[in-house]
Formats: C-alpha cells, sequence, structure tokens
C-alpha cells in the first residue's frame, strides 16, 4: 500500500530490503502479490526497476488499459485517485498494463505480482483527509470529482480483490 517514504530510502526504513526480499521470494514460488502506489514501486525496485521522481499526481486522473491480463475485466479507459510523486519502471520480463498521460507507467504485472500506481481502495473519508492540506479551490474540486468517480472505483476495487484471492 502506500506510505510517505521512498522505496529508495533503504538507509533511513531497513525494512524495505526485506520487503523486496519478500516479494522476490513470493514471485518466484509463484505466489500472488498486490502492490499499490508505494507497493508497486516496490514490486519494481525488487524485480530491478527504478523508482524516480516524477510530477506530483494529486486527485482523480484517467489511466487507459493497454492490455488485458489481471486487468482484463478494467474499462478502456477509467478514472483512479493518485497521490505519489514517484514513479517506477517497468521491470524486465514485466508487462505494462496501463497507462497515464501525465505518468506513463500505471500498473504493471511481472510474472504472479501487479503493481498499481493508483488506488482504487479509498473511501470518501480517506480522500478527505489526505487532501486537507490542501488549497481550498483544488480541495473543492478532488472532492466535487470523488462524488463522480469514487462508486466505479470501489466497485473495480471489489472485483480486483475477488479475482486476487481466487489467483487472477
Amino acid at each position: 500500500m502506500g506510505g510517505p517514504m521512498s522505496v529508495n530510502e533503504e538507509d533511513k526504513y531497513p525494512y524495505l530490503v526485506e520487503e523486496k526480499m519478500l516479494i522476490r521470494d513470493w514471485i518466484k514460488k509463484k505466489r500472488p502479490v498486490l502492490g499499490i502506489c508505494l507497493g508497486a514501486q516496490l514490486i519494481s525496485s525488487a524485480m530491478g526497476g527504478r523508482v524516480t521522481g516524477c510530477e506530483q499526481e494529486i486527485g482523480w486522473t484517467e489511466v487507459r488499459r493497454l492490455r488485458s491480463g489481471p486487468l482484463a475485466q478494467f474499462p478502456q479507459k477509467f478514472s483512479v485517485f493518485q497521490l505519489h510523486g514517484e514513479t517506477f519502471e517497468i521491470p524486465l520480463d514485466s508487462t505494462l498494463l496501463c497507462a497515464g498521460e501525465r505518468v506513463r507507467n500505471q500498473a504493471f504485472c511481472c510474472g504472479t505480482a501487479l503493481g498499481l500506481q493508483f488506488h482504487l481502495e479509498l473511501t470518501r473519508e480517506i480522500i478527505k483527509d489526505w487532501v486537507k492540506g490542501l488549497g481550498k479551490s483544488d480541495r473543492e474540486k478532488i472532492l466535487q470529482e470523488t462524488e463522480l468517480y469514487i462508486a466505479a472505483s470501489n466497485t473495480l476495487c471489489q472485483d480486483l480483490a475477488a479475482r486476487f484471492i481466487h489467483g487472477w
């Protein structure tokens, strides 16, 4: 899931080294791994991809599904909530599944792992908390858009969670 740290801050957060080892081990053993935001960046880093700074995305954006894979049931285009300032490379032997306009790499699969840069799991309350420090106009815009997109996002999340539990 998400977090304020960077996957590159292993000296400050030594547990990141162990998390990356666990991710590699689970993929090697063909066990399912789902990473959201920081989790997707951890999967990329664990599998040899670089994680670097990017244009910060905060709020609702549209992403395009490029390929099927674990997201085959998702629409061709859909709106997702973003809150990140770093992006991941697609590791070798991985497939880019979704792309965004401002930050290209939005979802990928690597063996049994699925990484999503965006958040589908959020509630209205979580979004309100996350945006409380923004300026009034940005906050109001995001909260208005939340009313438009949250139900569809939660439906996609439920579908993804069910398929994850049952092995894609």
